[in-house]
């Protein structure tokens, strides 16, 4: 599979705290925030919610087998990805060897991210309490043409910070960069934290994606 393409662009050069990085103003981005699950693990979570309204035994489970990426389709009004390829995406999206990594205001640990990069004191508390909310009232949605996947898919419509880091060990560390997650042939590696979401939802329309509905399923 193809990796998602990544644009270059022209930075104006600065440094923080050490990092070898260029920085710029917010640029505009859109993109999927997705969360992956293992269908068969949410199908038993299901099945247990039956099993408790009929009084028999049974187990909730308190945690699923997950993962979240983003997915960007426009950076700075530059075309990443067609809707299209979406779906074909999801599956593989967060093993790709990339060349950006995104980071979304999904925790206060983002925060400590974007003081260490750009030395700048940011509350993201609104985004993180945006997206918690919106992954609780979610729907599901499955691949027409692989049933192993279910996902939680968010459209995001806002701006981002925007780096470039020398890719070395020394800089991914403080970041917790995996290696495995980035593209090690790579020279630099461009970061982009979101810090101001525009609008978002979570009603898609994902050629290749439908929605999931609970207890309907054909199996």
């Amino acid at each position: 599979m193809d990796k998602l393409l990544i644009c270059l662009f022209a930075f104006i050069g600065i440094t923080f705290n050490g990092f070898s990085q260029t920085v710029d103003s917010l640029v505009n981005i859109k993109g999927y925030y997705v969360t992956r699950f293992l269908k068969d693990e949410i199908i038993y979570s299901y099945n247990q919610k039956i099993k408790r309204i009929n009084n028999q035994s049974y187990s909730i489970p308190i945690d699923y087998t997950s993962i979240s990426f983003f997915i960007p389709l426009d950076i700075d009004n530059v075309a990443i990805n067609c809707s299209e390829n979406i779906a074909k995406s999801m599956p593989f999206a967060n093993n790709l060897n990339k060349d950006s990594i995104y980071y979304l205001p999904v925790s206060k640990q983002v925060e400590k991210y974007i003081k260490e990069v750009f030395n700048l004191n940011l509350n993201l508390s609104k985004g993180i309490a945006i997206f918690s909310a919106t992954q609780r009232i979610s729907p599901f949605y499955i691949d027409t043409t692989n049933d192993k996947y279910l996902y939680k898919c968010i459209f995001v419509d806002g701006e981002a910070l925007r780096a470039k880091l020398l890719n070395t060990e020394e800089k991914r560390f403080p970041l917790d960069i995996d290696v495995d997650f980035v593209n090690r042939k790579a020279r630099f590696i461009n970061l982009f934290f979101i810090v101001k979401v525009n609008s978002y939802s979570t009603i898609i329309d994902v050629e290749g994606l439908k929605e999931w509905v609970p207890y309907c399923d054909e199996e």
